[in-house]
């Protein structure tokens, strides 16, 4: 468990956001790359809140990177301002 404690982002808890503020995250044309590996080419991702979604797929094709990638907001283009926590 602690060699994964350094891929998640430390908890943060924002109680006030100035700004326009949306909690949706929507990110299109996206590329996701591991260690020189394409996850995810030109790949488009709408997560409404409120929504409850699930990752289905094989063993090692990325589900827990592209969630990983999400948590640390690390995608291009991505809504920075939801608070995303991600449990293990």
């Amino acid at each position: 468990m602690d060699e994964l404690s350094h891929r998640l982002p430390p908890i943060q808890v924002l109680h006030e956001v100035e700004g326009n503020y949306s909690l949706d995250i929507k990110v299109d044309n996206f590329t996701l790359e591991v260690s020189g590996k394409i996850l995810i080419e030109n790949g488009s991702i709408l997560l409404a809140t409120g929504r409850k979604y699930g990752l289905i797929g094989h063993n090692g094709i990325g589900k827990t990177t592209l969630l990983y990638a999400l948590a640390k907001k690390e995608i291009d283009g991505m809504n920075k301002k939801p608070q995303i926590l991600m449990i293990e």
